[in-house]
């Protein structure tokens, strides 16, 4: 099980969409062929399978949360760093940071979204804060987390397009119910050649290839019980449809395979 994961993801994915579609420019000049960002950074968030209603299923995830949008004037080029940087974005106690940056061919990093000359696209993301929810308060619980990634899709410029990153996150989750129960995770996530589709409109919504592991330890305490620690290594491999394989390695114990359907329409089946 991994947890809110995707809440970084979605969020930063609904800032910059909205922030620095092709509507309007986000560099100090003008382009003659603007490159579409709101498509880009929905393919990148493939990169994190919490993103996709049959992978948050069957991790565990239990909640996803979406950032407001800011204005296309939020993101401003910078110089100094040779990326943008948007405005800081607040959802739900959880403040969400997000940096882009554009690359050519030589990987010469541009000041403006080009669609002729824009090889590849990274994204780092940042959050951090407390889980501010009606139906967490109310049952007692506090959620509190950090997380980063990130994410660099390539190929542009070709017909295939390939997603590469990192992320980690830290969650520190207290219940204090009638038992009390104080649990630490730790997360983190590769995602390795994995190749998105370049037109989803097509029908094809699902990667083609690649994979996305992920090592979630946590430790578990509950008044003067002894501390329970676990480790689970999870491994999702892509083939091009909705149903793909998953495979959940708790404490080194033996392999449990599972294909997931990532749409979340019907329900896991496991071997």
């Amino acid at each position: 099980m991994k947890s809110w994961k995707s809440i970084a993801a979605a969020a930063a994915l609904a800032v910059v969409a909205a922030a620095c579609g092709s509507d309007a420019p986000t560099a100090p000049h003008s382009s003659s062929s603007t490159l579409d960002l709101s498509t880009v950074f929905a393919q990148m968030s493939m990169g994190n399978a919490d993103a996709m209603p049959g992978a948050r299923a069957a991790t565990g995830v239990p909640f996803t949360g979406t950032a407001p949008a800011p204005s296309s004037a939020s993101c401003a080029y910078s110089g100094a760093t040779q990326g943008f940087t948007c405005a800081p974005a607040t959802v739900d106690g959880i403040k969400f940071t997000l940096s882009y940056w554009l690359y050519d061919a030589a990987g010469h990093a541009l000041d403006a979204p080009d669609a002729s000359k824009t090889a590849s696209v990274r994204t780092v993301t940042d959050a951090a804060g407390t889980l501010a929810l009606a139906g967490v308060q109310s049952s007692g619980e506090s959620i509190a987390l950090t997380e980063h990634s990130d994410m660099t899709l390539s190929g542009l410029l070709s017909n295939g397009r390939t997603l590469n990153g990192t992320s980690a996150s830290h969650y520190d989750i207290s219940f204090s119910a009638s038992t009390p129960v104080h649990s630490v995770m730790d997360d983190s996530s590769v995602t390795t050649n994995v190749v998105v589709p370049t037109n989803p409109t097509d029908g094809q919504y699902w990667p083609a290839s690649g994979t996305i592991a992920s090592t979630m330890h946590m430790v578990t305490t509950s008044q003067s019980l002894p501390s329970i620690s676990m480790t689970n290594h999870i491994l999702i491999t892509f083939d091009g449809t909705s149903r793909v394989k998953f495979t959940l390695t708790a404490d080194g114990g033996s392999p449990s395979t599972c294909t997931i359907d990532l749409s979340g329409k019907t329900p896991p089946v496991c071997s």
